[in-house]
């Protein structure tokens, strides 16, 4: 009496840029044998991930592949993440090895001159296709925030938010001061404002009026007194 072969169904091998493993209780690839499959960081399966051996010698499906959505090494497909945008009042720097914001792209953020980067200065592409963080945004250097003291009137002016890079303000004093100092200062790029604050002195007018209303009586009754005197 001849032996009892089972099925035997065709060889499967590992996909590019992935991995399988296989069980075979009645002989390598035969009638029962099951492989599941996976694939490198970086791409995904596209395809059932496990398959069996049927009684009739073939695969419950077709074997899967290891691929992306944009061009990768060798051929293959790599895992892409969304593309990025430069953050308002910044700039990226980017590198893609395997394609435009594919796994492992990376990016380098920075803000121009006034500004500060608030958030990651460098994001990467994972093999999730997501990426490691958000994206920083660009905020306006900020200033010492400027009082208004006594008896002086402060008028600011600002692009981007109150007392940051770019605001402008001016000084002012009322009658019967003088401003010392500067009648205007800018919040400058690295955070400093352009000049020190001014301040205003002098003596309110009332009181100088009085001051020489007496001044001048001094002088007439001085001037009578001669004149009588001469006489």
């Amino acid at each position: 009496m001849c032996p009892v072969t089972a099925v035997i169904c065709p060889a499967l091998h590992k996909p590019d840029h992935g991995r399988f493993s296989c069980l075979h209780p009645h002989g390598n690839f035969a009638y029962g044998s099951s492989c599941n499959f996976s694939c490198s960081g970086g791409f995904q399966l596209a395809g059932p991930e496990r398959l069996e051996c049927t009684a009739r010698g073939d695969w419950t499906k077709k074997q899967p592949r290891c691929e992306g959505s944009v061009p990768g090494p060798a051929g293959a497909l790599s895992v892409r993440c969304p593309a990025l945008e430069d953050p308002a009042h910044g700039r990226s720097a980017c590198s893609h090895p395997y394609g435009h914001f594919a796994y492992r792209s990376s990016c380098v953020f920075s803000c121009r001159s006034g500004f500060e980067l608030l958030g990651p200065e460098m994001l990467n592409c994972t093999d999730q296709g997501n990426w490691t963080g958000t994206v920083p945004t660009c905020e306006a250097m900020k200033c010492l925030q400027l009082k208004q003291g006594e008896n002086m009137k402060l008028r600011c002016s600002s692009p981007w938010a109150p007392f940051s890079y770019g605001s402008a303000c001016e000084f002012s004093c009322p009658e019967g001061y003088v401003l010392n100092g500067t009648k205007q200062m800018q919040c400058q790029a690295d955070g400093s404002w352009s000049a020190a604050m001014p301040l205003c002195q002098g003596t309110p007018v009332g009181f100088q009026r009085r001051a020489l209303q007496m001044e001048r009586g001094t002088f007439s009754f001085k001037s009578s007194a001669a004149s009588f005197l001469i006489i």
